[in-house]
């Protein structure tokens, strides 16, 4: 990637235009590239930060609630 002139270097096309949204100097890990329906492409980027990983939460059913946004009448309990 070079930052200086909005630029992507894929192998097999060479360097395309590119809007980049966020500079980083972290280690590229993977990148995809995808086309939506009105002919756009997206280009992700997974990149390495060095920073550990969270301790996932634990939940239980005594401290979890459920709601339901996409009901078209409301019942009260």
């Amino acid at each position: 990637m070079d930052f200086e002139n909005s630029t992507i270097k894929l192998p097999k096309i060479g360097e395309i235009k590119a809007v980049i949204h966020k500079i980083f100097e972290e280690e590229l890990k993977t990148d995809t590239i995808s086309k939506y329906c009105k002919g756009k492409y997206y280009f992700s980027i997974l990149v390495e930060d060095g920073k550990e990983v969270p301790v996932k939460q634990v939940f239980s059913e005594s401290t979890t609630i459920c709601v339901d946004v996409g009901i078209k009448d409301f019942a009260f309990i």
